[in-house]
């Protein structure tokens, strides 16, 4: 609610902004536009080009702006297995080898969340559309945003890892694969090496650093993957509470 009424106030803010510098400043906005104008008319070809950049550079911004600063950080598991429509797709599958298997993947997200320090962790394996679960986090506001990403990177693969340590090699972490091109593009854009990676600021190398973590992470934690595997098929979500609960009692 808190973000919808932003947005609204913000978007009312620029509304009637524009509309008093329309009001007052007319003569400034044609001076602005004329150019503009002039180049879209005269040479089409040169404005569609920098158009096209300006549009690519501003994605490219926001994509980064939302996964520095957005409030909350996902994996989500697509379903690998088209079952009929979209509608009949928001039903939960029954207990069995689908279900244990969205359980397993987000369980593996879950844990690297909590093992790595994120907060408000939950887990849930409800079927929406073509998700068959998701795993949402706060990240820790004390790291900097290229350990925050690459904290991001080990916990987004760590899905994958659980995917393919049980033989399923197709596409059912393609989701995560995408988020993982931005976690990775963010870390190079600064420039900073994190700490837990010794090689190169390039996409091979954090591929390789973080899935290799991702990969002893759920060794380390078996015990706690699994009872937390068990608890989603049963319960179908887990709460922060609960998540911990589970990760700190094997670990002690």
């Amino acid at each position: 609610m808190r973000e919808f009424s932003i947005g609204v106030a913000s978007r009312f803010v620029m509304i009637v902004g524009g509309c008093l510098v329309l009001m007052f400043n007319t003569g400034s906005i044609i001076e602005l536009l004329e150019p503009i104008w002039t180049l879209v008319m005269t040479q089409p070809e040169v404005a569609m080009k920098h158009g096209a950049v300006l549009t690519m550079v501003m994605s490219m911004f926001w994509s980064l702006c939302r996964l520095a600063f957005g409030p909350r950080n996902y994996a989500v598991h697509s379903r690998p297995i088209a079952t009929g429509a979209v509608a009949a797709r928001t039903v939960d599958p029954p207990v069995g080898p689908e279900l244990e298997r969205f359980a397993r993947h987000e369980a593996a997200h879950a844990v690297a969340a909590i093992v790595l320090g994120m907060n408000a962790v939950t887990a849930d394996i409800h079927a929406v559309g073509d998700r068959g679960g998701r795993v949402t986090y706060e990240p820790d506001e004390d790291l900097t945003v290229h350990e925050q990403s690459f904290d991001a990177l080990v916990f987004g693969f760590a899905g994958q890892v659980a995917d393919h340590r049980t033989a399923h090699f197709d596409q059912g972490s393609m989701g995560d694969m995408g988020l993982q091109q931005l976690r990775m593009m963010s870390i190079i854009a600064t420039g900073q090496r994190p700490e837990r990676h010794a090689g190169p600021l390039t996409i091979e190398a954090l591929i390789e650093s973080t899935r290799t973590e991702a990969e002893l992470l759920l060794t380390q934690h078996a015990a706690a993957h699994e009872r937390i595997t068990e608890a989603l098929i049963a319960d179908r979500e887990l709460n922060d509470q609960r998540l911990r609960e589970m990760v700190e009692s094997v670990n002690h």
